[in-house]
């Protein structure tokens, strides 16, 4: 991953791992942390935590995330901005990092625009930057809104569910005591 830099230390005096990315940013510390590998670190935070997962965002799971996966794969260039899920932009981190990276393929186009004899135009790279920005904020409060209609909708149903269950269960409470009423001995 050439356009994606984050680099595995360790302090030596404290017997701890962090990791660096391309901005000298330090992430929390680590009582033990492994290289990247498909987007994702094994890390555990102390000698008795479990293991869990670092997504290049610095997101911390007990599983791999998908949205992790996908962030990965953007990142590779496997997919585009368009091929993103909405759902995962209701994080906020999710969205920075995919700023980050817009901003950070930009830069590489343009470089490789000017390099290359080819005018580079400021207010068209802006004007891109500026509208996929707008799009990542309103992508952002539709999927916040979409995750609350969604959590609302599974409460709904929960209750339900169980407002069914008690029912079976009264019902199922006069059929037994029918049955056992019906018993000669």
């Amino acid at each position: 991953m050439e356009n994606f830099d984050i680099t595995l230390m360790r302090d030596e005096a404290k017997n701890e791992y962090f990791y660096v990315d391309e901005n000298n940013g330090e992430s929390e510390r680590f009582y033990e942390a492994e290289l990247y590998q498909d987007g994702f670190a094994k890390v555990r935070k102390t000698k008795n935590s479990k293991i869990q997962y670092r997504d290049l965002l610095g997101r911390l799971s007990d599983q791999p995330t998908d949205s992790g996966k996908q962030f990965f794969e953007y990142l590779l260039g496997l997919i585009t901005y368009q091929d993103l899920h909405i759902e995962y932009f209701a994080d906020q981190i999710f969205c920075i990092g995919v700023k980050q990276e817009i901003l950070r393929k930009s830069k590489a186009l343009a470089t490789q625009s000017y390099n290359s004899g080819l005018k580079v135009s400021k207010k068209e790279f802006e004007k891109t930057i500026d509208k996929r920005f707008n799009e990542i904020d309103l992508k952002h409060i539709f999927a916040v809104e979409l995750d609350k209609t969604n959590a609302e909708i599974d409460k709904i149903y929960e209750n339900k569910r169980s407002d069914e269950n008690k029912e079976l269960d009264d019902d199922e409470d006069d059929e037994t005591m029918d049955f056992l009423d019906d018993i000669d001995v």
